[in-house]
């Protein structure tokens, strides 16, 4: 899963910022410059100290070097298209564009089309990579935000917003790939095997299905037939009081069973392999395995049966 789009309005500022999140609920405006409109300007925004000298050394390499921006790839499509600015006669437009295998520095990202309570503007933001993008309406109006910044087209300050508790409200949109997500639920019961019983372990024949999967090109969509969400609590695998990720290795009606709880939220259950001759052998006795991950304590550990 990801969140593609977040957006962030102040309550009385006309202006859309660009915003972030981070699980399990957290979230923040990304460092960014934005048109203000009506030929005011450029704002900048960055809101915490850490992330000042990152913007800055990003915006600094924009300035200096070439400006190759890379569009969207479509689907399926495995060179990049950059295009290219240059300034003629004091104007900042699209001089050339290319194919790559690699992509440029800076992106273009365009507004997605929903209604907002005010007006999207051009923006030059930075991702969680450090990488910039644009966003904008299309390459014009990217033409016209770097005449605004190499004409020092700086904004005045906006009025302080009164003290006290804001009213802030969060555009976003997500999308999900179900494949994915099992894909990587898949790989951490897959790492957990090889965790506590080596890579011989996994080099079993029984784990070659989901080998195959985890290794496939094309998606076969597999992935979603060997995992599934479980919303349910069972006495084995409960919810904790504390925010931590469990993760466990049991057997279910002859085959390996892994289940994964993130954040004392949602969790999965997933198909590993058959319990075979071999793999029982060597996990049987063993199993279950309980493991609890603490993100702000001590990392991974693991649990006894009562999940201490």
């Amino acid at each position: 899963m990801r969140i593609n789009h977040l957006y962030v309005q102040n309550k009385g500022d006309p202006l859309i910022y660009e915003g972030g999140f981070a699980f399990p609920v957290e979230f923040y405006f990304r460092a960014q410059m934005i048109d203000v409109g009506g030929d005011a300007g450029v704002a900048s925004l960055v809101t915490t100290k850490d992330e000042l000298a990152s913007f800055q050394t990003a915006v600094s390499a924009l300035v200096v070097q070439p400006k190759r921006v890379t569009l969207p790839r479509p689907c399926g499509q495995k060179e990049y298209e950059i295009v290219s600015f240059d300034n003629f006669n004091g104007a900042w437009r699209v001089s050339g564009q290319e194919k790559n295998t690699s992509p440029s520095d800076v992106f273009f990202r365009t507004f997605p089309n929903r209604p907002f309570r005010a007006a999207m503007t051009t923006r030059l933001a930075q991702n969680d990579d450090g990488k910039l993008f644009f966003r904008a309406t299309d390459l014009g109006a990217v033409g016209r935000f770097l005449d605004l910044m190499f004409a020092n087209r700086i904004a005045p300050p906006k009025p302080a917003l009164p003290l006290g508790p804001g009213d802030q409200t969060f555009f976003f949109a997500i999308e999900a790939d179900a494949d994915k997500v099992f894909k990587a639920v898949l790989k951490t019961g897959v790492n957990l095997v090889a965790h506590f019983y080596g890579a011989e372990a996994v080099h079993d024949p029984a784990f070659d299905p989901v080998r195959h999967i985890l290794l496939e090109n094309n998606t076969s969509g597999m992935a979603t037939k060997r995992c599934a969400l479980a919303p349910e609590v069972t006495a084995d695998f409960p919810r904790l009081r504390v925010e931590t990720h469990q993760l466990m290795l049991d057997s279910n009606e002859g085959r390996l069973r892994f289940r994964m709880r993130l954040y004392n939220s949602f969790s999965y259950t997933c198909d590993l392999a058959e319990l075979t001759a071999s793999l029982s052998a060597r996990m049987a006795r063993t199993l279950p395995k309980r493991v609890v991950v603490e993100f702000q304590g001590a990392g991974i550990r693991e649990a006894t049966p009562d999940w201490r």
